[in-house]
């Protein structure tokens, strides 16, 4: 599916109806020092906030190896091209309504399911 460039520039600022690759944004979840969670259709989106960022590349491998009930399902990934070209990857998990980003214990969205298994911040250092 064609990717529709947001008129924002920078990824932290979509607005609603904003297609990131199949997935429309709906509204802001939460924003981090590397990406900005939306939710977006059926899914939570995370798109990178900067360009080609290798992180989210080492995220999708380590979310598409781990099976577990307290972290959400990857669904989907790719690239989200803004009109001036720039290509920010993006990842799509299972929605999760869980604690905002603010407690420490994830974003809203793509936050864990209680309780938090002992692992989840030493797998999330290691694809981040």
């Amino acid at each position: 599916m064609e990717n529709v460039a947001s008129p924002q520039p920078y990824p932290e600022l979509l607005p609603p109806g904003t297609q990131v690759g199949p997935w429309r944004v709906l509204e802001p979840a939460g924003l981090g020092a590397h990406g900005a969670v939306y939710r977006a259709v059926r899914v939570a989106l995370k798109l990178a906030l900067f360009p080609g960022d290798q992180r989210f590349a080492r995220e999708v491998g380590m979310l598409s190896r781990s099976h577990h009930p307290h972290l959400p399902r990857m669904i989907d990934h790719g690239e989200w091209e803004h009109l001036s070209g720039t290509r920010h990857p993006y990842i799509a998990m299972e929605w999760i309504d869980g604690v905002p980003g603010g407690s420490g214990e994830g974003v809203r969205g793509v936050a864990i399911r209680r309780p938090a298994p002992p692992g989840r911040r030493a797998l999330h250092r290691r694809a981040c």
